[in-house]
């Protein structure tokens, strides 16, 4: 998509999947305008968007206690809510 978040929308489909989305800076644009195209008008899905990407030394996670660290620091007891990008 080339970081253009307009570029997906027309399309259809019942799975969406966004790779490498951590490195994609307007992914939540992108997936709003994606969404229609695995909703119906009232809401309702008929489709799913999954996003995903690699983690690796220097990922920010943040945990369940609300803490956001490098995902080398992370213990098995932190847990993880999900990730950001710095």
């Amino acid at each position: 998509m080339k970081n253009d978040p307009e570029r997906i929308r027309g399309t259809r489909g019942r799975l969406v999947l966004w790779e490498e989305s951590g490195k994609f800076p307007s992914l939540l644009d992108a997936w709003r305008v994606e969404q229609p195209a695995v909703e119906t008008d009232d809401g309702v899905a008929f489709g799913l968007m999954i996003s995903f990407g690699c983690v690796c030394k220097g990922t920010k996670v943040w945990t369940s206690s609300g803490n956001c660290v490098n995902i080398e620091d992370l213990h098995k007891e932190d847990g993880i809510l999900g990730w950001d990008t710095y």
